[in-house]
């Protein structure tokens, strides 16, 4: 490099030691018969016939000066002026180029010389020209290039860029070179053109060296850590190498085969700096979200990132027209703090919003929350789900590949094994919010429904009710307006004007779980459970789900009707939520109304199991402990009547003694007993 930097600086020295070359030329002036004859001398000049010349003065005149001056010990007379000076032409490639103005000089009373003007317009300055008259011509003479527009535009630009180059900004010389050398096909005849050039690829030279020191650099510390912002510099670097190769480009075109191997040369560098960047940004990925796609439902951190990202990503607040997914807002986090305190105690946090972001970009890029290997892997764990996971994941992959049909489909496989009432209703506005857009609900309708909702949870109820009477009006046909107005009412406790509303909502669409979960629940605050018994029948007569069967036990418990609950639970809900805690909480109930010890404290233990930290596992074992069930008091016996007392009989009379008689054995009465 230091040699390649001496060369450049030889270069730029011998390029401006260059003199005026041929500014001066002799022509014969006149032929005297007696005498010798009378030559000139003309030169270039300023105006004022100075052989010296600034450029400067020559830049901010619109003409080129040229001065005659005799050889020898004379000067001009007055009347030879125009008689010898006046045929003096200028010729360049075979055109004569009449000057402007005339301009004698004098010193004293004689002139001693003369300068001739010449619009820089009519002259072609890069070309040789001379100086003729009807006695002879001159030797080719020409401008030296310090006297060029063309010098005076562009050799400030060709300094500037050697001593930007100095100061080792690469690129910006390099476009400030660039102008020069590209802009003016004129530029290659300055003398400092090849200079320039050889600068420019140097400039190249030293820029791609440095990058790719930075890319090694970046390489080492990612080998080391592979931390996601060193590879943003690394895609930062990758970046900026792709703006430099916009200016290098054309450049290189150009140029061709002068810059054919330092293209090469920055071209592999780019290439190899976008295949890093691929190969990290893989690596990356796949360490942030290889724990959902090698990760169980025994470890506690994998069963944490996958319900919470499940409940952020079905989270839904109003009903709207859908179209597609657009990703997860990271913000949700804050719905949901006590998940996000035990991130920020295990030191999970940032790999679990890191992982929400890769995610997003998966969702824009690739139209999926979850690739193949990793739905395969929550497939394989159904049965340890607490709540429907992979169906979920399913459901969302089918909305951001714009996949209706599978969407709806996921959504109702999913309903079967929800256990969880908000996550149920969350999938369900999901769904109504389908069925306003496949039936295009006029958007009024969606904007009044929003108002319903938010004067609902800020407790104005009668507006809530004014709006959403004008949502019925709006949307025949639609049942989320008179479900609204059901759930309105009941809040008011006007149980009887709830049940007419949550009715003509299942009359429109009896698949409609919200109203059936909201009759179902008032007819238990009640205690109606006759009534809670049938609607929940009714149900499940066409909604089969886990949650509808788990209602109805605790329905069935209620009305003391233990084994037929226990049932229930069993064959029922325990085959679709094995993980459910309340599951056993119950059975554990239910053993106790049947005074089974061993087996409620059996049930609350798998409870336990399941959430052991949870406070009824304890309260429930703690009940157990204290339980004493009353033992029936045992049957009085009859008494048994005493046996009568035997008349002495009189004494034998003595006779000879016999053998005396066996005792005879004891009589028992007909129960066996004593």
């Amino acid at each position: 490099m230091n040699q390649n930097r001496l060369l450049l600086g030889i270069i730029f020295l011998l390029s401006f030691s260059i003199n005026i070359f041929c500014q001066s030329v002799e022509l014969k002036y006149r032929e005297r018969t007696i005498g010798s004859d009378q030559s000139v001398r003309i030169y270039f000049s300023d105006k004022y016939g100075n052989e010296t010349v600034s450029p400067d003065s020559i830049a901010k005149s619109e003409n080129f000066y040229f001065c005659i001056i005799p050889i020898g010990d004379w000067t001009f007379g007055t009347k030879d002026i125009n008689r010898y000076i006046e045929p003096i032409k200028l010729k360049q490639g075979g055109s004569i180029i009449a000057y402007s103005t005339r301009n004698p000089i004098q010193s004293g009373k004689n002139i001693s010389r003369v300068v001739l003007a010449f619009n820089k317009n009519d002259l072609d300055y890069l070309s040789d020209f001379n100086f003729e008259n009807e006695l002879g011509n001159t030797e080719s003479i020409n401008i030296s290039e310090e006297y060029w527009p063309l010098f005076n535009e562009y050799e400030p630009v060709f300094r500037q860029g050697k001593e930007t180059f100095e100061l080792k900004e690469y690129l910006m010389a390099f476009q400030i070179l660039k102008n020069f050398l590209m802009s003016d096909s004129l530029a290659i005849e300055l003398s400092f053109y090849e200079t320039a050039d050889s600068l420019a690829i140097e400039t190249i030279n030293q820029y791609t060296t440095n990058k790719d020191n930075k890319f090694k650099e970046l390489t080492a510390e990612l080998e080391e850590s592979l931390e996601d912002k060193t590879i943003d510099k690394l895609e930062m670097l990758s970046m900026e190498l792709l703006a430099a190769q916009k200016n290098f480009s054309p450049y290189f075109d150009f140029k061709i085969d002068s810059a054919l191997a330092v293209k090469q040369e920055f071209e592999q560098l780019i290439e190899n700096l976008n295949s890093g960047v691929s190969d990290y940004n893989a690596a990356y990925r796949d360490s942030k979200l290889s724990i959902f796609e090698e990760g169980n439902y025994i470890e506690y951190k994998f069963e944490l990132f996958v319900d919470l990202l499940a409940h952020m990503i079905l989270d839904i607040q109003l009903i709207y027209k859908i179209d597609g997914y657009n990703g997860i807002d990271v913000d949700l986090l804050d719905k949901y703090p006590n998940k996000k305190q035990q991130l920020e105690e295990l030191d999970w946090l940032t790999e679990f919003t890191d992982a929400v972001r890769l995610i997003n970009e998966d969702i824009r890029t690739k139209n999926h929350i979850f690739g193949q290997s990793t739905m395969d892997n929550l497939k394989s764990q159904k049965q340890y789900e607490k709540q429907p996971y992979y169906n979920i994941f399913m459901t969302f992959n089918a909305l951001a590949n714009d996949d209706m049909e599978l969407f709806v489909g996921s959504i109702r496989e999913a309903y079967k094994t929800v256990s969880n009432e908000e996550l149920l209703y969350t999938f369900e506005l999901w769904y109504v919010s389908y069925l306003a857009t496949i039936n295009n609900i006029p958007d009024k309708v969606l904007v009044t429904l929003a108002d319903v909702i938010r004067y609902e949870n800020e407790g104005n109820y009668d507006e809530s009710i004014k709006q959403c009477k004008i949502a019925v009006r709006l949307s025949s046909g639609f049942s989320p307006p008179l479900f609204f107005l059901g759930r309105i009412y009941h809040k008011k406790e006007e149980g009887f004007i709830a049940e007419r509303y949550f009715g003509q909502a299942l009359e429109i669409l009896p698949d409609y779980m919200a109203p059936r979960l909201f009759k179902i629940r008032s007819l238990i605050k009640l205690e109606d459970f006759p009534s809670a018994l049938s609607e929940v029948d009714s149900a499940l007569a066409n909604l089969p789900y886990w949650y509808f069967y788990f209602t109805k036990a605790q329905v069935l418990v209620h009305l003391n009707k233990y084994d037929e609950a226990r049932n229930i639970i069993l064959e029922n809900c325990i085959p679709l939520n094995k993980y459910h805690f309340d599951s056993f909480i119950l059975l554990g109930d239910i053993c106790v109304s049947l005074k089974d010890v061993d087996c409620a404290k059996d049930y609350y233990l798998q409870a336990g199991d399941i959430d052991p930290e949870n406070p009824t596992f304890s309260v429930k074992m703690n009940e157990l402990k204290n339980i004493k069930f009353t033992e029936p008091e045992p049957e009085e016996k009859t008494p048994e009547p005493e046996p009568e007392e035997k008349t002495p009989e009189p004494e034998p009379e003595e006779k000879t003694p016999e053998p005396e008689p066996e005792p005879e054995s004891e009589t028992k009465n007909e129960d066996g007993k004593d």
